[in-house]
């Protein structure tokens, strides 16, 4: 909002983009979706925290930035997404479907309350190691439930965005880190 209001006041042409959960290749540190990518194909996902994810390709995401700074309308905002998010638990599986050799383990669903707990004992672990605990109370918050399907016609209609199907860049996504990936680490 706050761009918004001071692109109006000096008068600079302000165009707003809203990525989902960016994925794929390319990276030299893992962002924070590429790497739960990473700890599904390592069956690093103990518990489903009934928490979903639009998955979009970080490629389809930058050539729709790109779009909306050549023909976004001045104040608009573009959610560049996909329409259907994956459960945690549907990302699983289809990593174990297309990596069977993985024998990775569908997880298993646990109670919010449970999660909170969790949580809660992760983030004071953090205080000491001073690394970002894998779960956090405030996402539990904000996302716990939450099914992340967007309406993305305006995207479409105004821009062009044409987005490859979640499932299609979670494989690549999955192919790359799986084959590829050989990054100097996990951005914190």
């Amino acid at each position: 909002q706050l761009a918004l209001e001071l692109g109006a006041k000096y008068g600079i042409r302000t165009v707003l983009v809203l990525p989902s959960a960016m994925i794929g290749g390319e990276a030299h540190q893992l962002s924070y979706s590429n790497r739960l990518v990473w700890q599904i194909l390592q069956g690093e996902i103990p518990v489903d925290t009934n928490i979903t994810l639009n998955w979009i390709d970080v490629k389809d995401v930058a050539l729709g930035a790109y779009q909306a700074m050549q023909k976004g309308r001045n104040g608009e905002r573009y959610i560049l997404a996909n329409e259907r998010h994956h459960s945690l638990q549907e990302s699983v599986q289809l990593a174990a479907e297309q990596y069977p050799e993985l024998r990775l383990k569908t997880p298993k669903r646990v109670p919010k309350a449970v999660l909170y707990i969790v949580a809660s004992l992760m983030e004071l672990q953090s205080k000491l190691t001073r690394k970002e605990p894998q779960l956090q109370r405030q996402y539990l918050d904000m996302f716990y439930g939450l099914k992340q399907d967007y309406n993305i016609s305006k995207a479409r209609e105004e821009l062009g965005f044409r987005p490859k199907p979640s499932r299609q860049a979670l494989l690549e996504a999955f192919a790359y880190l799986k084959d590829e990936w050989q990054g100097s680490g996990v951005k914190d």
